[in-house]
């Protein structure tokens, strides 16, 4: 096998090694790292662009080996009919040693030709698989920011969940102090009316026993009868009482 040929091989088996690796189940950190290291490193941009240049080698190699193939085809077909081709006539069947010597030159041109065509589409398929693993890898750090997006957004929901329930039980306990304060408000009202009822009451009574007081003095002052301490004592504290009761109305 000449050098550019063991070339191709050494270089179809880097990309079998290569391959097997990226499609090898690895973890998902391991892959994020091998896929974040050939991404950012130069050694391995440089080494990409050495490879490209090599497959515009192994290409024009395959597309030789292609019309060489062809051509060696050609002359064994041309050789067993016996038809002229090139310079020569063959008007009978090549000798044994001459078509072996055509067959594997055919041989080698195929293998050949299989060696650089499976190069090439093996380069093909190694590109989509790490195109489509880097494509995974991305769409598994979005899914990760969504998914920690999704948990900040239950976690504030839930927080104004809390939030709105310990506000509507606020709401409760204001609505319930509310109500009792007017009921309160309410009692104080009755007992408001109450007293002035009583208090109007008092000063009615109290209206009537300053007429009854005067009447009685009166009365007493015709006959000469003279004041009870008590009835003057009861007098005095009936006409405070009321005085103060007016002056608390007019206040």
């Amino acid at each position: 096998m000449s050098l550019p040929n063991q070339l191709v091989f050494a270089l179809l088996i880097f990309y079998v090694v290569v391959l097997l690796i990226l499609c090898a189940p690895l973890p998902q950190v391991v892959r994020k790292a091998v896929v974040s290291f050939v991404s950012k490193s130069r050694v391995v941009e440089q080494l990409l662009f050495f490879l490209k240049i090599g497959m515009v080698g192994v290409t024009l190699m395959f597309a030789d080996t292609v019309m060489r193939t062809q051509k060696l085809q050609e002359t064994i077909r041309l050789a067993k009919q016996g038809v002229p081709h090139g310079d020569h006539m063959h008007h009978h069947l090549p000798s044994a040693d001459a078509d072996a010597v055509l067959h594997s030159k055919l041989f080698y041109s195929q293998r050949n030709m299989y060696l650089t065509g499976f190069t090439l589409l093996l380069s093909l398929v190694l590109n989509r698989v790490y195109s489509l693993i880097k494509e995974v890898v991305r769409n598994d750090e979005r899914s990760a920011v969504v998914v920690r997006q999704a948990d900040n957004n239950a976690k504030q929901l839930a927080a104004l969940v809390d939030g709105k329930d310990d506000a509507a039980k606020e709401v409760a306990a204001l609505k319930a102090k509310l109500a009792l304060t007017e009921a309160a408000a309410r009692d104080l009202d009755v007992v408001k009316a109450q007293a002035n009822a009583n208090n109007e009451q008092y000063m009615e009574l109290a209206d009537r026993y300053t007429a009854l007081e005067a009447k009685y003095k009166r009365v007493a002052a015709e006959h000469g009868v003279p004041l009870d301490a008590e009835v003057e004592a009861a007098g005095a504290a009936i006409r405070r009482r009321s005085a103060a009761s007016t002056g608390k109305k007019e206040e």
